[in-house]
């Protein structure tokens, strides 16, 4: 598991940080990684929520009910903070066809929520793309189920040979270097994308996807009772 260099509580009032409180704010191997939490917004009415959102994300949100529209404004409280210190601060961050987040040109941004978390990740680098999520330890349900859907062949002979990777880190793992490979590969079934230890006592996990040669990293932290993970492709 990674160890993130954590800032200390945010003291200003950005809008939208009361209604969803950020719990996490690091830096990471692969750029700004912010979480907040989603507790008050269960409980605000609609109009509140939409409030903590600009006027091109609120539209992009119309129609969106209930747990739906607390998990996308929450992403987007996280994603502008996460990209405070980038050239897309104080943009919108929009969404391209499929429903990915995207920032301004230069600036790879992702987005993830559980139940009770959105987390957002940003980045600035020529030919980056980042990917980034959030599982809760509690939403595991049957592994070997889990295991059948995204476990390779391959996979299964490397935690035979050596200490193996749980399945819900597996999981999230894939999911976030799933985004980061999107926008150069396209759809990618979890399968097909293998997520292996790397040697020796090199950082994150090592990621290879079948048909491509896109280098992957990922990584990934526990969270309180969730696992946290990051990705970048180039």
């Amino acid at each position: 598991m990674a160890q993130w260099v954590v800032t200390a509580p945010p003291t200003d009032d950005l809008d939208g940080t009361r209604l969803f409180p950020v719990v996490l704010d690091a830096s990471t191997p692969f750029g700004r990684c912010v979480v907040v939490d989603l507790a008050l917004a269960n409980a605000a009415a609609p109009e509140a929520i939409l409030a903590c959102l600009c006027r091109e994300e609120r539209t992009l949100a119309e129609g969106m009910r209930g747990a739906r529209v607390i998990t996308f404004a929450g992403g987007r409280v996280a994603a502008r903070r996460a990209k405070e210190r980038t050239p897309a601060f104080g943009t919108p961050t929009l969404m391209e066809p499929n429903g990915a987040p995207t920032a301004v040109t230069g600036v790879a941004v992702s987005i993830s929520h559980s139940r009770y978390y959105a987390t957002a990740l940003a980045a600035v680098g020529p030919g980056w793309d980042v990917g980034v999520d959030i599982e809760a330890l509690d939403d595991e349900g049957p592994e070997d189920l889990l295991a059948e859907r995204i476990l390779s062949d391959a996979e299964r002979a490397a935690d035979q040979a050596c200490d193996p990777i749980p399945i819900l880190l597996r999981l999230s793992l894939k999911e976030a270097a799933y985004k980061a490979l999107f926008p150069q590969v396209g759809h990618t079934p979890l399968r097909c994308i293998g997520v292996t230890r790397r040697p020796g006592n090199a950082l994150g996990y090592a990621v290879t996807v079948e048909g491509s040669e896109v280098s992957v990293i990922a990584n990934a932290t526990q969270f309180w009772d969730h696992v946290l993970s990051t990705a970048v492709a180039k």
